[in-house]
């Protein structure tokens, strides 16, 4: 189900508001996910969106009028992949649609709104890494040129074994948590042990909106060890 939060608007890429959803087939496919907004976005404003997906050679399609800033792949087969897509200068809209390949059987995805008084945001700077068998991800370092700078963290892991709990513990620069997902599937082997199988995908969004011009990292702790991560940060000017 959609989940919704609002708050307040401020100065320029201050936070107006976020959805999520995660999507599963019970191992098949999910051909595409609707996200809707709890109140429709302002017309100008900046939409970010955050996802995590399961599968090799992935493939997403976004909506119209969104564009990739950015994707990793994490380590190992059956791999995690993070995206960062952006929709600045944005028509007013009430819902969103993603579309994945066959290859995509686990989605999660948030999406941001923040307001924006130009019709221009790029990408100021970025980091990114990769993992295999690891219990955390660092983003990386990456420095905000100047001030009231939007800073975007994604970190992306999945496991082959029943995880529930999302990430709950952070290090690095001081971020604001948009939201924490997992979504999970199961199979059943009969006859030969261990008779079910998990597959299990975690997604965690931070920001900063408004930040300082300084360097920015961001340390995802996950709950055990995973088999698969990748982690991405972004510094959006407008």
């Amino acid at each position: 189900s959609d989940q919704f939060t609002y708050t307040s608007a401020g100065f320029v890429t201050g936070f107006v508001q976020k959805i999520s959803k995660t999507g599963t087939n019970g191992g098949a496919a999910v051909p595409s996910q609707t996200l809707n907004w709890g109140t429709a976005t302002a017309t100008g404003n900046l939409l970010v969106a955050a996802i995590s997906v399961r599968g090799n050679s992935p493939g997403v399609t976004p909506p119209s009028g969104w564009t990739q800033q950015g994707t990793k792949q994490g380590g190992a087969s059956n791999y995690v992949t993070t995206y960062l897509y952006k929709y600045h200068n944005a028509p007013s809209q009430s819902s969103s649609t993603w579309s994945f390949n066959s290859n995509v059987s686990l989605t999660a995805i948030t999406l941001m709104e923040f307001t924006s008084t130009t019709t221009t945001v790029t990408v100021d700077a970025s980091n990114n890494a990769s993992a295999a068998s690891a219990s955390s991800i660092a983003s990386g370092s990456a420095t905000a040129g100047a001030s009231g700078e939007l800073i975007i963290a994604i970190g992306g892991t999945k496991s082959l074994t029943n995880v529930t709990t999302v990430p709950n513990s952070w290090s690095g620069s001081t971020m604001t948590s948009a939201d924490n997902l997992a979504v999970q599937f199961s199979s059943y082997h009969g006859g030969k042990a261990p008779y079910t199988s998990y597959e299990s995908l975690l997604l965690s969004t931070r920001y900063v909106a408004g930040g300082t011009a300084s360097s920015y990292n961001q340390t995802f702790n996950w709950p055990s060890t995973m088999s698969s991560s990748a982690a991405m940060i972004y510094i959006l000017k407008s």
